[in-house]
């Protein structure tokens, strides 16, 4: 990081008394070089952070009046320049709320179907060569697009919602969820989107009167668990598929478990997105 000129922050005579000291300092073993390499540049053009801790440093034992003024000019501006990491985190990096609308469904239907052609002819990234790894994970990325799409179109927010206390600070009541587009405001929003299994969780209260609860959950949940399993587990660690001890380890090679998850892919277009082309599921 780069602070102001020294020479922009001291008056002449403050410079020159830190040249000074700075030579004075040049003359004593323990500080000897540290001084040579700081006088070894125009003292006043100095802007380097690391620079003003380094003379702050070496005028810790001078008391003058005019140190003292220079080390509180110097002290105040590398305190300006000082990275705050929290600061960092709750302020400068926050990413602008956006909230995502009901005409831009489509947008994340599309995407989906992007994922899904790349289930089972994964890009090559050369040494990988598990690539049941890479499908697993483009399952899961296709899924939670899909659904994301579906609640939008559905009227539904993806964005995640500030806390129950937060809305209760502000005189309101926090909707129930799944939550309507229009029953919260963009301030009562956050920048991020809600995970895949949020969507599995609620996608029960989307479901059409005209299915019987236990088909969708036979024909749409139970393919949505499978690939929430794999890609919670495979984004995170390097998993193999070759040992299937677990239900989260068994392989696409599996047809039963390959063939629910088909079942849910089609289902969803079928059941809940009707007014659109099921597209084909790479599915052998």
């Amino acid at each position: 990081m780069q602070c102001k000129r020294i020479g922009s922050i001291l008056t002449q005579n403050e410079v020159n008394r830190l040249k000074e000291s700075l030579i004075e300092e040049s003359f004593r073993a323990k500080n000897k070089g540290l001084a040579i390499f700081l006088l070894l540049d125009s003292v006043e053009d100095i802007t380097d952070y690391e620079r003003y801790w380094d003379i702050l440093f070496l005028l810790k034992p001078y008391r003058k009046k005019i140190d003292s003024t220079i080390k509180q000019k110097l002290y105040n501006e590398y305190r300006n320049r000082e990275f705050d990491l929290e600061n960092f985190k709750n302020k400068k990096n926050k990413k602008e709320v956006y909230k995502y609308k009901q005409k831009e469904w489509e947008l994340f239907i599309k995407r989906s179907e992007c994922f899904f052609s790349l289930y089972k002819s994964p890009v090559n990234f050369g040494d990988i060569a598990d690539t049941e790894y890479i499908n697993r994970v483009y399952l899961g990325l296709g899924f939670e697009f899909l659904l994301k799409g579906i609640f939008l179109k559905k009227g539904y927010l993806i964005n995640k919602t500030v806390s129950k206390k937060e809305f209760s600070r502000k005189g309101k009541i926090k909707p129930p969820e799944p939550i309507k587009l229009g029953a919260v405001t963009k301030e009562d929003i956050k920048s991020g989107t809600w995970g895949l299994g949020y969507f599995i969780r609620e996608l029960p209260k989307l479901k059409p009167n005209k299915i019987k609860q236990r088909d969708f959950d036979y024909y749409v949940i139970a393919g949505l668990i499978i690939v929430q399993n794999w890609r919670n587990q495979d984004i995170h660690t390097p998993t193999t598929p070759t040992t299937p001890t677990t239900p989260t380890q068994l392989t696409l090679t599996d047809n039963k478990i390959e063939q629910h998850i088909k079942y849910s892919h089609d289902a969803l277009y079928e059941w809940l997105l009707a007014d659109r082309k099921t597209p084909n599921f790479q599915d052998n």
